[in-house]
C-alpha cells in the first residue's frame, strides 16, 4: 500500500513538473514572439517615417546634386548650399520657368556657363564649347569664338530655365539648366547647330539624341569647330599650337612669356627677323632666342 501511495506522489510530482515546464516554455515563447513582434512594429515604423520624409524632401525640394558632373574645374563655383535655396526658392516651378520666370543673364563666363539673378551660376546642360577658364588646360581651339558667340547671343537677356529632374546641380555647386532666350531661341541646341559647341554624352540628358543630331549636321556642314580651317573637330588642340605654326610662319604676333615656358608648349628658336626674337631671349648671341634642342 505504502509502495502504491509513493509511485502515486511521484507521479502527481511528475505532471506537475512537466505542467510546470509547459507553462514556463510557453511564456518562454509568448515573450520571444512578443518581443519580434515589438521589434518588427518599430522597424516598420520607422520605415513609413523614412518613406514619408524622403518622399517631402523629393516632391517639396525636387533638387538632386550630381557630384560627378564635371566638365572644368572650380575656377567658376559656388557654395552648394546657396544654390540649393536659390533653387527652392523657385521650387514652385517644378522643372520648367517657362512663362512663368524670366531670369536675367548678368554674366558669360563662356560659351557653356553662364550667370542670371536668383540662382547665379548656370552650367548648360548637354553642351560643352572649348575651354578658355579651365586653369588644368590652355585655351582651346575654339574656345574664344564659342564665347564671343555666347556673348552675342546672351548678354543682358532674359531668359526662360528649363531643368533635368535627374540632375539639378553640380559638384561646384552650379545649377544645371537648358536655356531659351525670351525670344524662343533654345541657346543650348543653337551652339550645338552652329558648331560652336559638342554634344556632351557624358552624362545622359533628356534631348541627348537630339543634340547628338545637330552634332552630326554641323559635323557634315564644316561648321565652326569641325572646319578644316578651324579646329577639324579636334578642339583638344591647345590654342598654342595655332600660335605655334603662326610663330613659325614669321608671324606678326608678339608672344610674352620667358623662354622655358614658350619652349614647353613648343614655341622656340626665334631668329632676329621674328617678332618674338628679343636680345633679352638671347642668351648666347648667336641671333637665335629661346633656343630649343
Amino acid at each position: 500500500m505504502l509502495q502504491k501511495e509513493n509511485n502515486q506522489q511521484k507521479k502527481l510530482f511528475q505532471d506537475k513538473s512537466i505542467a510546470g515546464k509547459s507553462k514556463q516554455r510557453t511564456a518562454t515563447l509568448w515573450h520571444k514572439y512578443n518581443k519580434i513582434f515589438a521589434i518588427s512594429i518599430i522597424f516598420l515604423t520607422l520605415s513609413c517615417i523614412y518613406i514619408f520624409l524622403d518622399k517631402n524632401i523629393y516632391t517639396e525640394q525636387n533638387i538632386i546634386v550630381n557630384h560627378n558632373y564635371d566638365t572644368g574645374d572650380n575656377t567658376e563655383s559656388q557654395d552648394i548650399n546657396q544654390t540649393i535655396k536659390a533653387n527652392k526658392e523657385i521650387i514652385d516651378n517644378d522643372n520648367n520657368t517657362k512663362y512663368t520666370k524670366l531670369l536675367q543673364v548678368i554674366a558669360v563666363i563662356d560659351g557653356d556657363t553662364i550667370k542670371v539673378n536668383d540662382l547665379g551660376i548656370i552650367r548648360l546642360i548637354g553642351i560643352d564649347t572649348p575651354e578658355t577658364k579651365d586653369t588644368r588646360k590652355p585655351i582651346q581651339c575654339y574656345g574664344e569664338e564659342a564665347s564671343n558667340k555666347a556673348k552675342e547671343l546672351l548678354d543682358n537677356q532674359e531668359v526662360y530655365l528649363e531643368f533635368d529632374s535627374a540632375n539639378r546641380i553640380d559638384k561646384y555647386g552650379r545649377t544645371l539648366a537648358y536655356i531659351y532666350r525670351k525670344d524662343g531661341l533654345f541657346y543650348n541646341a543653337e551652339m550645338i547647330k552652329q558648331g560652336y559647341a559638342n554634344s556632351y554624352t557624358k552624362f545622359p540628358h533628356p534631348k541627348l539624341e537630339e543634340f547628338n543630331e545637330y552634332q552630326k549636321e554641323a559635323r557634315d556642314n564644316n561648321r565652326g569647330l569641325w572646319s578644316p580651317n578651324t579646329c577639324n573637330g579636334d578642339t583638344g588642340q591647345a590654342v598654342d599650337e595655332r600660335l605655334k605654326a603662326e610663330l613659325n610662319t614669321q608671324s606678326s604676333k608678339y608672344i610674352s612669356g620667358y623662354c622655358d615656358v614658350l619652349n614647353t608648349k613648343g614655341m622656340g628658336n626665334f631668329t632676329q627677323n621674328n617678332p618674338n626674337y628679343r636680345l633679352s631671349r638671347d642668351k648666347d648671341k648667336d641671333g637665335i632666342a629661346c633656343e630649343m634642342n
